[in-house]
């Protein structure tokens, strides 16, 4: 059989191929929109507390549209476990939970108008400084691009990952490019109990504490210089549940119950991979294994046995 010929029934077998699925398809779409008013209607009678007569279809004809309504609500129910769980990430949940630190990301290569701002690393690492040393002042962070959409956060422990997935968790990633981001956290919590206690930091690229807006701690990664005028007064050997090389905060005196304004912010400069973890320590204590508990609003199943979990001001 020559080539031509071969040619002409390849092309006859695509053409009806597609041709068989394109009204395969349409059946099914037609199928489909009528099962979705069958739906809505059962739905309604249900609510309305009326009963659905079926007495009158053929059995053929009531297995088609039972398996259908069966196939829509089935694809709800695995619609809505999706949107749940994409609304929980690890740089919080989409839901708002009383208590909870919100956190905002912001992009420093664009302004509030979404233009372009001429911006790197290194003038990105510059502007995160002087915020730091600013006192926190929220205005510097308002001249780049606010992300409409916030993230509600109990704890902050995010391991090595990729760092576009900032951008993904709080929806922007189409928009936002995975370099020089920040992401900060802000609410009111409590400590557990009466104590002296300071935060230990391990981030790629930083994480920056600051308590009624005096700064506590600054942790970045070799390569990435947050000049700030905080400095590290005291070393630690503690660590958490993912390892890693924690820098020390200082102490501070804290009364249980009575609430502190924290905010918290972490951010990406160059892209690549991003880590953020975050513990908190109470002097005095004895950690077992040098693993001192992850700083959390919530306990999770991954808590040490001996940890407590803040309170937050809702």
């Amino acid at each position: 059989m020559g080539w031509s010929r071969k040619s002409k029934i390849v092309r006859t077998f695509v053409e009806h191929g597609i041709y068989v699925v394109t009204q395969a398809s349409s059946l099914i779409g037609r199928a489909a929109f009528q099962a979705a008013g069958w739906v809505g209607v059962a739905s309604q009678r249900l609510r309305a507390g009326c009963p659905l007569d079926l007495s009158g279809w053929k059995p053929e004809l009531r297995r088609w549209w039972l398996t259908l309504f069966v196939l829509v609500f089935f694809s709800a129910v695995v619609a809505r476990a999706a949107d749940e769980k994409d609304a929980n990430t690890l740089f919080g949940s989409a839901k708002r939970s009383a208590g909870a630190l919100i956190g905002i990301l912001y992009d420093f290569k664009q302004n509030q108008k979404r233009q372009q701002t001429p911006m790197d690393r290194h003038i990105f690492e510059q502007v995160v400084a002087q915020f730091i040393d600013s006192g926190w002042d929220e205005g510097l962070l308002n001249q780049y691009y606010r992300v409409p959409r916030a993230l509600y956060a109990t704890e902050l422990q995010i391991n090595t990952i990729d760092a576009d997935t900032a951008p993904r968790a709080f929806g922007v990633e189409k928009t936002v490019e995975p370099r020089t981001w920040l992401v900060h956290y802000k609410g009111q919590v409590a400590a557990p109990e009466d104590g002296t206690y300071r935060f230990l930091g391990d981030a790629d690229d930083f994480v920056a504490v600051a308590v009624n807006d005096q700064t506590e701690l600054v942790a970045d990664i070799p390569g990435t210089r947050l000049k700030v005028k905080w400095f590290a007064k005291e070393t630690t050997e503690l660590h958490g549940r993912f390892g890693g090389r924690y820098m020390a905060g200082d102490w501070i005196d804290l009364k249980a119950g009575k609430p502190i304004d924290l905010d918290i912010i972490t951010g990406e400069s160059p892209g690549g991979q991003f880590r953020c973890l975050l513990l908190v320590e109470k002097k005095g204590v004895t950690y077992a294994h040098g693993e001192a508990p992850a700083f959390q609003l919530t306990l999770t199943k991954n808590s040490l046995p001996d940890a407590h979990a803040w309170k937050g001001v809702p």
